[in-house]
């Protein structure tokens, strides 16, 4: 009955491993474009100590780095609100 039950569960196994995959890589990327960001920021912030770019320009920039950032993160705690309901909903049912 196990051997049955197995055959008939690894094609739903085998998916669920491909999605947490493509979960994990999703994770990763938006890990290493937060890291960008936060360095690109570090740069525009040394720009405009050593005067190489004017005030203008930076609130510019720095906005529209900010706004990118705020984005990543967004999407960063979205994904874990879904995890903490799913881990909610898994809890109540007594498995």
């Amino acid at each position: 009955m196990f051997l049955l039950d197995d055959i008939l569960l690894a094609p739903i196994k085998g998916l669920a491993a491909v999605c947490q995959k493509v979960h994990d890589a999703a994770e990763e990327d938006l890990e290493n474009q937060e890291k960008a960001l936060m360095a690109a920021l570090a740069e525009l912030h040394q720009q405009l100590d050593a005067a190489q770019i004017g005030d203008e320009d930076f609130n510019v920039r720095e906005g529209e780095l900010l706004d990118r950032l705020e984005a990543c993160q967004a999407l960063k705690n979205k994904d874990r609100s879904s995890a903490q309901e799913e881990g909610r909903e898994d809890s109540g049912h007594g498995i």
